[in-house]
């Protein structure tokens, strides 16, 4: 199963979106393996994604970070910056 979480800084997840990704098994003499398509298994997790986003972020909005965590956003992007 693929899913797509939105986490705060804490690590308390927000948003999660997950869902089945396609499978099929070519090989009918071995019925317990299963094989995903690569290109749809991606292509799900990034549906699961945007789903996750949609669920929490409106479209044309701006988000300032909450005053009591604003100090960890500042330090992360000097950490990544």
């Amino acid at each position: 199963m693929s899913a797509g979480a939105i986490h705060e800084l804490d690590g308390n997840i927000v948003s999660i979106s997950n869902r089945q990704p396609e499978d099929y098994n070519p090989y009918p003499d071995h019925p317990e393996w299963m094989v995903w398509n690569t290109e749809k298994f991606g292509v799900g997790l990034c549906q699961n994604e945007q789903d996750a986003f949609k669920r929490v972020y409106k479209m044309g909005m701006t988000y300032d970070p909450d005053p009591h965590v604003a100090q960890g956003y500042v330090e992360l992007r000097q950490i990544y910056s």
